[in-house]
């Protein structure tokens, strides 16, 4: 629990979220020019927390040297949650991803005119579509199998992800563990 280790570290809160749809990607939108010249942004959730960051820097080292764009994690297309037979379109969590920003990689400047043409669509559809859009080169996150969203095996996720992030909605789940961890 000490902490993410590096040179450059700064938290960036955008001041635009029009909300679940969209408020991702016009956030990002907002702050990109400033993000342009790091080598990797992790975006988080409010509601993600990092209480290990070791698989974290394995993967942005790994990653450093391949030139990608972004890092994601790629939903299930059948989550073991919804109906028989339902598949989702390919779609990439948008609750933590990774980029390396570069002006011509900003996929999130095409978010107004994606919802026009899909007004009821998820971030983590957009996500998908305009990294594959722009063929861009988008390396796999190693998270959990489901992300912490699966509510059949547990309606909350009690423990973090293996990768070291924690989706969780419950703060005294998160508080009690950092007590407990953070000793």
């Amino acid at each position: 629990m000490n902490g993410f280790e590096t040179n450059n570290k700064r938290i960036i809160f955008g001041t635009q979220n029009s909300g679940h749809h969209a408020g991702v990607a016009e956030a990002v939108d907002e702050v990109y020019g400033e993000l342009c010249g790091y080598d990797f942004v992790v975006h988080t959730h409010p509601d993600v927390f990092l209480v290990d960051t070791t698989k974290l820097e394995n993967t942005l080292l790994e990653n450093s040297s391949k030139e990608v764009d972004y890092i994601a994690w790629q939903l299930p297309q059948h989550a073991p949650w919804e109906p028989d037979g339902f598949q989702r379109d390919p779609e990439y969590a948008s609750d933590f991803f990774i980029f390396a920003p570069k002006a011509a990689n900003n996929v999130f400047k095409h978010h107004v005119e994606y919802w026009k043409k899909f007004p009821q669509s998820g971030c983590e559809r957009f996500l998908y579509y305009a990294t594959h859009r722009e063929h861009l080169k988008v390396a796999r996150l190693d998270r959990d199998p489901h992300g912490a969203m699966d509510p059949s095996a547990n309606a909350q996720q009690i423990t973090p992800e293996p990768f070291g992030i924690w989706h969780s909605h419950n703060l005294s789940y998160v508080k009690e563990y950092i007590q407990e961890h953070d000793k």
